[in-house]
């Protein structure tokens, strides 16, 4: 899906008179947010200070390329991967647990994802073997082609991946993406991107 749900655009006319009559109005959108949206709390993190904070998260293979800097969770592109049964070891699968019942998870990501399978995103994560995972991923092999890039969710249950790849994003798409996944009642998972959050 190309956008989530979130605030939409509400038009809104203002009029103006003078005290001869005369008047002349202009339409504006207004952002309103749907009821009903809050954070949990503890769970949400804008990454301030220098530390990844170790009462909300943890990680799994834990390297020293992780670091904290200018409101991000800065994590190196590595030649490491979990699809499928070829896992090596990818490091730096920063999680904590969910929550029960319906929940939207949300995130911000910029990298330069312009080679094959470079990506970065979300993912509910068990172990290796079994997660659902939603990311931003480069696609172009041996040129770096920025506009091969795609949102891929990939399924992977007992070692077998499940994988849907939309449409390459084209020239000019940017670095930065908002990436969510809803996770409703029953366990079913929904997943969403847009470039305005």
């Amino acid at each position: 899906t190309d956008s989530a749900p979130g605030p939409r655009p509400c038009p809104a006319t203002v009029t103006v008179s003078d005290p001869a009559g005369a008047s002349s109005f202009a339409s504006v959108d207004i952002d309103v947010d749907p009821a009903g949206v809050e954070c949990i709390a503890g769970r949400s993190d804008d990454f301030l200070g220098t530390t990844l904070d170790r009462d909300r998260w943890t990680v799994i293979r834990e390297n020293q390329d992780l670091s904290v800097a200018d409101s991000q969770l800065v994590l190196p592109i590595t030649a490491t991967d979990i699809y499928g049964t070829n896992n090596t070891d990818a490091p730096n699968i920063v999680v904590q647990p969910l929550p029960d019942g319906a929940v939207t998870i949300t995130t911000t990501v910029t990298g330069e994802f312009y080679d094959a399978y470079e990506q970065a995103g979300l993912i509910l994560y068990q172990d290796d073997d079994n997660y659902v995972k939603f990311v931003f991923e480069g696609r172009s092999t041996g040129s770096a082609d920025p506009a091969a890039r795609v949102f891929q969710l990939v399924q992977e249950t007992a070692g077998s991946p499940d994988e849907t790849n939309g449409p390459a994003v084209g020239d000019g798409y940017p670095d930065t993406v908002h990436l969510q996944l809803r996770i409703d009642d029953a366990g079913l998972v929904e997943a969403y991107s847009s470039l305005d959050g």
